[in-house]
């Protein structure tokens, strides 16, 4: 979640408007069609939602055995561990705990703090919740700081707007995370466990109506992204007089210029919160009625087309890569595992596709093994 933000924040970083640019329109476009496309980056942000984001889920959610078999899923992988060892963003696992302990329910996973055995193995965890606490503080007051002084990328609004805004944004962000969580832990429980809470069944009938969560999930990732980059907007610096925030020296002045505070703030403000609250209490998270004005929106976003491109960039994806869908592997190892079972016992075996049933049937056949039986 760390690496999908820092790519977005790095993203708007790179294609934000020079102040100070005076050239001409951008392709000669009219002026009004620059101001939206280029200097409020709806062309940023619509590049990054159809090319880097929603073609490869797609791609992924058909082929999740290629897409994963290479090189570079196996270094994001790495990598995403080692950000997590880093304990920057540890502070989750305090608002788990605090979360926990007020709402009396208990949190399961392997990072409890019970489940570490030896004292520097505790000892190393608190030093990293620390550390994540201190980095988390410093990042809301240069992030404020930067708001009440005017110093960030934002459009010219008051202070008190654009830090609303901030606010808004982080709470929108966080709901949609944890609304994807809670509707897919929902939709595993009984049916007499969600009549009780008849607001939660109706979210949840919505979305897995038809073809509504594949539309559902396209929409969210349009509005996570467009979220994310407005909030990059705000909390990246653009101080113009020269002088470092708090007088810190120039190295840490040029990593905060990037936005990482930023970042470390949205995830788990935005984020990792508010997933904890989602999958402690499913039910009772769908059962918010906003809840449904945000599915509703999000199925909106896909049926108005403005992402349909994705299925073309995904259907040449996999055609150049060489992806195949996981039912060729899957049928393929059923097969080899029936045929295996049963060649053992001394049968011969075909497999016939049972269309109806979208499995095998088994016909047995003659063996020189087995004296002809069938």
């Amino acid at each position: 979640q760390f690496l999908v933000g820092l790519v977005l924040f790095a993203l708007n970083y790179c294609t934000s408007p020079i102040d100070d640019y005076e050239g001409d329109n951008v392709l000669g476009l009219p002026n009004w069609m620059n101001v939206i496309f280029y200097d409020y980056g709806v062309a940023a942000i619509a590049t990054t939602v159809i090319i880097g984001q929603l073609a490869s889920q797609v791609s992924a959610a058909q082929c999740m055995i290629d897409y994963i078999n290479s090189r570079f899923m196996l270094l994001t992988t790495y990598l995403s561990l080692a950000i997590e060892m880093s304990g920057i963003l540890h502070t989750v696992y305090i608002i788990r705990l605090a979360f926990s302990k007020f709402s009396g329910k208990a949190i399961i996973s392997e990072e409890d703090v019970d489940s570490i055995q030896t004292t520097p193995q505790k000892i190393l965890f608190w030093a990293r919740v620390l550390l994540s606490i201190v980095v988390l503080g410093i990042s809301i007051v240069i992030i404020g700081k930067d708001i009440v002084e005017g110093n960030t990328a934002m459009w010219e609004v008051p202070p008190y707007v654009t830090a609303l805004i901030l606010f808004v944004l982080i709470t929108l962000t966080g709901a949609m995370d944890g609304m994807q969580i809670a509707l897919f832990a929902a939709s595993k429980m009984p049916e007499n466990q969600l009549h009780y809470y008849p607001t939660a069944q109706t979210n949840c009938e919505l979305t897995f109506r038809g073809s509504n969560a594949q539309a559902f999930l396209i929409g969210r990732q349009i509005c996570v992204t467009c979220c994310m980059f407005v909030i990059a907007r705000i909390t990246s610096p653009n101080i113009t007089d020269g002088e470092n925030v708090f007088g810190v020296p120039d190295l840490v002045q040029e990593i905060i210029d990037t936005g990482v505070l930023g970042v470390i703030l949205t995830t788990i403000g935005g984020s990792l919160a508010w997933r904890i609250i989602a999958s402690t209490y499913p039910l009772e998270f769908l059962s918010n009625p906003l809840i449904n004005l945000l599915i509703r929106l999000c199925l909106l976003l896909e049926k108005s087309g403005v992402c349909s491109a994705t299925w073309i960039i995904a259907f040449a994806q996999n055609k150049f890569f060489g992806y195949e869908n996981d039912e060729e592997y899957i049928g393929q190892r059923r097969s080899e595992s029936i045929e295996s079972s049963f060649s053992s016992s001394g049968y011969d075996v075909e497999l016939a596709m049972d269309s109806e049933n979208e499995g095998f049937d088994v016909v047995y056949c003659p063996s020189p093994h087995n004296n002809g039986r069938m």
